[in-house]
């Protein structure tokens, strides 16, 4: 393996020559030989490698901060696991010709920061990098701080000063931190500590860790101690399950003990990371995979129906005529009817499988609305419900796709007029938040509500509350919004009325 002059050089001490943040590049292919030299010409310092055997000192060096991974195909993702377990502050971009979504939320579930496509947009992947660098070294004074403390650990009658010294930056990490001395009295808590434990520092402090971890759902967190007391094992691991109001929380938690200067155990220390939100990610993902299945197998199935269903309500429809004027007229006309349901609902599936990628232009969103209300008022005045639009001054035009859009605000409408069966008063709002770049809609009524069950499941295919609904109107206008860039939300209480908040970006 040969380094260039910009490569890290790591001493017996680990220090590196200079100040500046170095930047890995694995890249057992040899794919990423051009992006050495573009981060380089851009005055960062990179070392590069192709042999992954190699990476651990490399990764362990405390000016290493961002990696980039050269990721082909599924069996590159062990490299990631191995950079991720070895280095977990670390920065990752992986660097890939492989286009499926479904590969990049796998990358991401591993630990993923960024993602750069070839052919490489090298404009693009120095902006990357750059934002990278930035954001790591935002976090670098609390780790820079936490690794001082773990180092000066091993001087017994500086425990208690560091401890507090630096409570202010362990109050806002989010890794539990608690400090005992040799008998296993805690000597200190950090506040998310505390949380876990449910107590404060009066309850926590001067106590044995035995007794502050007496209930089952901490017991295995004492466990982790009571190994550490015994072995006087560096860095004892476990992942553990707390169950928090009834909800199971995996954490990862990790011990240490703390020795004086002549090699007496004085002590110990204990690390909790919540780890369930990646998990949650990957359970997620392998749902959306079985959903992303069936929901190709339903789209097939819908357009196999669809076909005979075409030829059924043709011959019904000749069979019709010969039938009027007798009785039997009435049974044609309920099933020319369901027909119909039937193709509204296939249709509304074929819309949720596979959505129509919009086709944006600048539209003026007022005039969008203005269409809808032209198309509702009819209804509205035989149903007792008035309208009532405010618009805000000068609003931005949005690159949207102006029927797909309005197909949301039918649907939108649609629910207002029927939870309003007696009559109302629907409102449409319009405004802008300069801010975030959007313009925002929002669509009320004065129905009769829905519960937090109900708004929960609002958007799931298939779900309704409506004798007659398809249950696909909102989980349409819900992907409709997404490809888009947008967000749909909703708001309601029963009996006073419900809040549908459409926002779309504008430039």
């Amino acid at each position: 393996m040969t380094f260039g002059q910009n490569d890290i050089n790591i001493g017996k001490s680990g220090s590196a020559t200079g100040l500046q943040e170095i930047i890995l590049i694995l890249d057992p292919a040899g794919k990423l030989k051009l992006v050495r030299w573009r981060l380089q010409s851009d005055g960062h310092r990179v070392s590069y490698i192709q042999d992954f055997t190699l990476i651990e000192p490399y990764i362990r060096h405390e000016q290493l901060n961002l990696v980039i991974l050269n990721v082909d195909d599924p069996s590159d993702l062990e490299l990631v696991e191995k950079v991720k377990n070895t280095g977990r502050h670390l920065k990752i971009i992986a660097v890939t010709a492989e286009k499926s979504s479904r590969f990049f939320k796998v990358l991401m579930s591993k630990g993923v920061g960024k993602i750069v496509a070839r052919p490489i947009d090298y404009p693009f992947l120095s902006t990357v990098v750059r934002e990278e660098l930035e954001r790591t070294a935002a976090l670098k004074p609390a780790k820079n701080v936490f690794s001082q403390f773990q180092r000066r650990m091993c001087i017994p009658s500086n425990i208690m000063r560091i401890c507090f010294g630096y409570r202010t930056i362990f109050d806002q990490l989010k890794t539990a931190i608690m400090v005992i001395d040799s008998l296993g009295v805690v000597k200190f808590t950090n506040r998310a500590m505390a949380t876990l434990l449910k107590s404060g520092d009066d309850v926590i402090l001067n106590r044995n860790f035995n007794e502050v971890m007496a209930s089952p759902v901490l017991s295995s967190l004492g466990e982790v101690l009571e190994r550490t007391i015994a072995t006087l094992a560096v860095n004892c691991n476990k992942e553990v399950v707390i169950i928090d109001n009834g909800v199971p929380v995996i954490c990862e938690a990790e011990a240490c003990p703390v020795f004086d200067q002549h090699g007496r155990f004085c002590g110990a220390f204990l690390l909790v990371d919540d780890v369930s939100n990646p998990r949650k990610l990957e359970q997620g993902m392998a749902q959306s995979e079985k959903l992303a299945v069936m929901g190709q197998l339903a789209a097939g199935a819908a357009h196999e129906i669809k076909n005979p269903l075409t030829s059924v309500k043709g011959f019904i429809q000749l069979l019709k005529n010969e039938l009027q004027g007798t009785p039997k007229i009435e049974y044609i006309n309920i099933i020319i009817n369901e027909i119909d349901r039937v193709n509204t609902i296939i249709n509304e599936l074929l819309k949720l499988a596979k959505p129509i990628v919009p086709k944006r232009k600048p539209t003026n969103i007022r005039e969008l609305i203005e269409d809808v209300r032209l198309l509702v008022e009819g209804e509205a005045f035989l149903n007792n419900i008035t309208i009532q639009v405010e618009y805000a001054d000068n609003l931005a035009e949005v690159m949207v796709d102006g029927e797909q859009i309005k197909q949301v605000m039918i649907n939108a409408v649609r629910n207002a007029f029927e939870a309003m069966s007696l009559g109302g008063i629907m409102t449409i709002r319009v405004y802008q938040v300069p801010q975030e770049h959007r313009v925002c809609l929002e669509i009320g009524d004065t129905g009769i509500g829905m519960d937090e069950s109900e708004i929960k499941r609002i958007f799931e295919p298939f779900f309704t509350t409506k004798e007659s609904g398809t249950g696909l109107g909102m989980a349409v206008s819900s992907e409709i919004m997404k490809s888009h860039g947008g967000t749909i939300d909703i708001k309601s209480v029963v009996g006073q009325g419900t809040t549908v908040y459409l926002c779309l970006p504008f430039e």
